[in-house]
């Protein structure tokens, strides 16, 4: 807890395999794990909302240590400072299961780790006050409407996904950028519905700009840039929500200041030789 704040952050999309490991480690090194390493003491939460993994990787490989190491990071720095870490799945294609090879540490430190892989409502002790916590990772159920009926039919102080929602799942920009693709199966959430399930803010994964909407719903963005119509900033989110009251909140963008630039040079209407 943080100045009688209750302190969060979020990272999602890392996509760990996709581009030079060396390059994401050095972006991760200098910006998201200096935040945490330098706030551990003041943070009370840290989700990575999905997407951890870009592909399937050998854990002997470059992409496959820098994936151990940055959960090894995150789990010392929570143990040092005492906040909660929770990780989504993401899209399928790109997880590939592969969140199980942290299964040992989750098992291993049930008080500080556990990784959601289907809807979850968690109560945590968050600023010495009980809250309830609703936990959307990205699931292909052949009924949406009946499968989370009775988890939509609560009310929490706070929301994470990873998917699609509809203020962007019908926008073919939201699309282009960065080679996300629409899952065959995958739910569109009404984002009216999650407005109204929460005391404070929605924070999804998935869609690699960041976005806000109704400033409450919140894309975070991926936290490196893959593409070259994709030229927004790139980072994390902080979020600190008054101790006694999560309806009053800021929501901090964070810059990944090494996220690499893509130029774009237009040609066009050149002279014919």
């Amino acid at each position: 807890m943080k100045n009688g704040k209750v302190l969060t952050a979020t990272i999602a999309d890392i996509h760990i395999g996709k581009k030079s490991t060396e390059a994401l480690r050095k972006e991760l090194e200098e910006g998201f794990l200096t935040y945490i390493e330098q706030e551990k003491e003041n943070l009370d939460l840290v989700v990575i909302a999905g997407d951890y993994f870009d592909r399937v990787i050998r854990f002997n490989e470059p992409a496959g240590i820098l994936a151990l190491d940055l959960l090894d990071r995150l789990v010392v720095a929570a143990e040092d400072g005492g906040f909660l870490l929770r990780i989504l799945q993401g899209t399928k294609s790109h997880e590939n299961n592969q969140l199980d090879v942290f299964n040992g540490v989750e098992e291993s430190k049930p008080h500080l780790l556990k990784i959601i892989r289907k809807v979850t409502k968690e109560t945590l002790n968050l600023g010495g006050q009980s809250r309830q916590i609703l936990y959307l990772p990205e699931e292909y159920p052949s009924d949406p409407d009946s499968y989370y009926a009775d988890y939509f039919s609560d009310h929490y102080d706070l929301v994470y996904g990873h998917g699609m929602t509809d203020i962007v799942g019908f926008s073919f920009s939201d699309w282009k950028d960065e080679g996300e693709n629409i899952s065959l199966g995958t739910p569109v959430h009404a984002t009216k519905t999650l407005l109204e399930l929460s005391e404070g803010p929605i924070i999804f994964g998935h869609i690699h700009n960041k976005k806000e909407y109704r400033g409450k719903f919140y894309y975070t963005g991926s936290y490196s840039r893959y593409a070259f119509d994709s030229q927004e900033p790139k980072g994390w989110l902080e979020t600190e929500l008054d101790v006694d009251d999560f309806s009053t909140y800021t929501v901090t963008f964070h810059e990944n200041k090494l996220a690499p630039t893509y130029g774009v040079i237009i040609v066009d209407n050149l002279p014919l030789e």
